[in-house]
């Protein structure tokens, strides 16, 4: 099970990294040389310095892992944030498991839940499965990924032996 959650975690990550990637070098490059010598030093491109999005993973079994994913502009930083849905939400002083309480409140109370219980702000969510992550997948086409070191993984009969390169 941990194995999947680190699996997951790595290619939703990985995804939304590379999505944010495409969004900031499509959104901002091209012939922009008249609109770049008009504006001053202290003008920025986006109107928040940070965006936190919530994602949640549905599948036939219910909701989770859920997944804060901060576009940290100003310094040039995703942190990236899984939690399970087995986690502990407080709702109004009753504390649910994190599934649970998704599965019983519309989407914009958990999501509010959310920022209560860990104190952010978020600037929306996603619900999102296989197939909807298959489908961006698709979309952004392939790409090379260069890995800078090994990554070595073992757990009972699970090994994952990931050799730096591309």
């Amino acid at each position: 099970m941990k194995f999947k959650i680190f699996l997951l975690a790595f290619s939703v990550g990985f995804v939304f990294c590379f999505s944010a990637a495409l969004f900031f070098i499509f959104g901002f490059s091209g012939n922009r040389n008249e609109e770049i010598s008009e504006l001053s030093e202290n003008q920025v491109f986006l109107e928040e310095e940070n965006a936190v999005f919530l994602l949640v993973y549905e599948n036939e079994n219910g909701f989770g892992p859920f997944t804060l994913i901060n576009f940290d502009a100003k310094n040039g930083r995703i942190p990236v944030l899984t939690f399970s849905e087995k986690a502990a939400m407080d709702y109004g002083g009753v504390f649910l498991t994190a599934g649970a309480l998704f599965s019983s409140v519309p989407p914009e109370v958990f999501a509010g839940t959310v920022e209560t219980n860990l104190g952010i702000e978020l600037s929306g969510y996603f619900i999102w499965n296989s197939e909807s992550a298959e489908k961006i997948i698709s979309k952004a086409g392939t790409f090379d990924y260069i890995l800078p070191k090994n990554i070595r993984y073992s757990e009972g009969t699970t090994y994952v032996n990931l050799v730096s390169g591309v």
